[in-house]
């Protein structure tokens, strides 16, 4: 062994320094094997066989080396690697959860209009949040899990109603009867039922500006033309009556994670996946009417 110096002594101190004098725990010996092969007389000795191979006693004045370019090569790999995590933490989150900003604003609004709406939301796990400031082409429908701090987001129609132009953008809210306009504000979520697009989620309109949802049967529901492959093939959603009309396979999750007694709040807010908010290229307004049964539009206000 003295004879090459490619190996180096296993003890810290002046090489040659006896094996039983430096360890004699078997514990201590196998624990400073690992992770490495170390060699005793010019025998490879792996880590789980060392305290196995002889009694201590047959150790004296024999001495415990290893591969001393070996602990350097691993040194070496070791360093570049806890210095390629130590970054890792702010990156990974960063492309896993690119949305962080947005999400955090979403969490917000969710514990606002749970506030707001008090005891008439009893259950308060999940909320639902559509932001009509966004073009129909985005995922502006967002399930917001408040207990797991957690988002999903899908595609959502607007009423046809609200953008008679049929470009993607909602201009008009209305909680007039006849309107097939989107009305927003705070829903409590209903009971299912059966009806034209099958399975649906009933909604109660919590507010001045949506309190017609259950006469004018606006409600949640599955569409074909509410999918991803509609966005890709025409580059903007259908438009319902006024429902909240999500694909089938998106509205599956509606129907068990935003089933009775939760909110579902609809505004325009207008987030974009960096956490900004984004104003819509109109202006949208609220179509009102007035006592004498005159039909008005007025600047609607809103999140922004």
């Amino acid at each position: 062994m003295a004879g090459s110096d490619a190996w180096s002594c296993a003890a810290s101190g002046p090489v040659n320094r006896p094996i039983n004098a430096a360890m004699s725990d078997p514990r201590s010996l196998k624990r400073i094997a690992h992770p490495f092969a170390y060699y005793w007389n010019n025998t490879l000795i792996k880590p789980d066989k060392l305290v196995k191979a002889a009694p201590f006693s047959a150790y004296d004045k024999h001495y415990l080396c290893y591969d001393d370019r070996m602990n350097r090569r691993e040194m070496l790999k070791s360093g570049l690697l806890l210095s390629a995590m130590a970054g890792l933490p702010a990156r990974a989150f960063a492309q896993v959860n690119p949305t962080a900003a947005r999400d955090r604003r979403l969490f917000a609004i969710a514990r606002q209009q749970l506030e707001r709406a008090g005891s008439a939301v009893w259950r308060k796990d999940i909320v639902g949040i559509a932001d009509f400031g966004l073009h129909s082409a985005e995922r502006r429908f967002h399930f917001v899990d408040l207990d797991n701090e957690r988002v999903q987001s899908f595609h959502v129609s607007h009423g046809s109603g609200s953008d008679s132009e049929h470009d993607g953008w909602l201009k008009r809210y209305s909680n007039i009867e006849g309107s097939e306009a989107t009305c927003r504000g705070a829903f409590l979520t209903r009971s299912w039922y059966v009806g034209k697009y099958g399975t649906s989620i009933r909604l109660d309109g919590l507010d001045m500006t949506n309190s017609n949802a259950l006469p004018r049967a606006i409600v949640m529901h599955q569409a074909n033309y509410a999918t991803p492959e509609h966005v890709a093939r025409f580059g903007r959603l259908g438009r319902s009556n006024g429902c909240f009309a999500m694909g089938p396979e998106q509205f599956d999750r509606a129907l068990i994670d935003l089933g009775g007694g939760r909110l579902l709040y609809a505004d325009s807010m207008g987030l974009a996946e960096d956490g900004s908010s984004l104003p819509p290229p109109i202006a949208q307004v609220d179509l009102l009417r007035n006592e004498l049964g005159a039909i008005y539009e007025s600047p609607s206000p809103s999140a922004y």
